[in-house]
C-alpha cells in the first residue's frame, strides 16, 4: 500500500505520509508532561538549591557587673554573700558596684565597683603606693586608698576597655577567720577567682 492510499482515521488528518497529525501531537504532549513532572512515578525529583545564609558570630560578652556578675561558686568558696551596693568617689569619679560580706561575720569584706578610672589615673593618684602587677594574665595595680589602715586593707585595679574594676578590700582585727593573713594576699587570692568572668572588653 503506498503512503498516499491509507486511510485517514475518523476525526484525524492525515500527512502525506499517512500519520495521524493528532495522535502524534498528543503523543508528544504527554511525554513533554511525563518528562516535567519530577514528582511524578518514576521521575527524579530535582529540589530547588539555594546558598544558606551565613551564619553570624555569637556575640562576645562586652559588660560586668559587679553586682550580678560574681560566680556563685567563687562567693560559696569565698564564704561570702552579698551585702548591698558600694560606691565611691576617687579623684572626683564615682565607682559603682557591691559589697560582699562573710557568711558568718568573721572574715574578711570586699567591694567590687567598676570605673571609668583608668590605671593611669589611679597611678597619677596614688603615684606613692602604685605597684603594677600582672594577675591571670591581666593588668592590674595594687595601691592604698587608705593609708591610715593600710594594714589591714588592700586595693587593686583590673583594666578592662572601659576603665577598670575596683576591688577594695578589708580584713580587720576582728576577723577571726581572716585576720591572721596579710590583706592583699586574700585579694590577690580574691581578683585571681573573679578575673575570669570579667571581659577586657567590658
Amino acid at each position: 500500500m503506498s503512503p498516499t492510499s491509507a486511510k485517514p482515521i475518523a476525526g484525524g488528518r492525515k500527512s502525506s505520509w499517512g500519520v495521524d497529525v493528532v495522535v502524534l501531537a498528543t503523543g508528544i504532549a504527554g511525554a513533554l508532561l511525563v518528562a516535567g513532572c519530577g514528582n511524578g512515578a518514576g521521575g527524579s525529583a530535582r529540589p530547588a538549591t539555594s546558598a544558606a545564609p551565613p551564619v553570624a558570630p555569637l556575640p562576645q560578652a562586652t559588660g560586668f557587673d559587679p553586682c550580678r556578675d560574681i560566680p556563685e561558686t567563687v562567693l560559696r568558696a569565698e564564704n561570702l554573700e552579698q551585702s548591698g551596693p558600694q560606691d565611691a568617689s576617687i579623684g572626683g569619679v564615682t565607682s559603682t558596684g557591691c559589697g560582699y560580706v562573710d557568711r558568718q561575720g568573721d572574715g574578711y569584706f570586699v567591694r567590687v565597683m567598676k570605673s571609668s578610672l583608668t590605671l593611669n589615673a589611679l597611678a597619677a593618684k596614688y603615684s606613692d603606693t602604685y605597684r603594677a602587677q600582672s594577675i591571670a594574665g591581666r593588668r592590674t595595680a595594687y595601691y592604698t586608698p587608705h593609708p591610715d589602715r593600710a594594714a589591714q586593707s588592700c586595693a587593686l585595679g583590673l583594666e578592662i576597655a572601659s576603665g577598670t574594676v575596683l576591688f577594695d578590700l578589708s580584713n580587720p582585727e576582728t576577723a577571726a577567720r581572716t585576720a591572721s593573713r596579710n590583706a592583699c594576699d586574700l585579694l590577690d587570692h580574691f581578683v585571681r577567682q573573679v578575673a575570669p568572668s570579667i571581659s577586657p572588653n567590658a
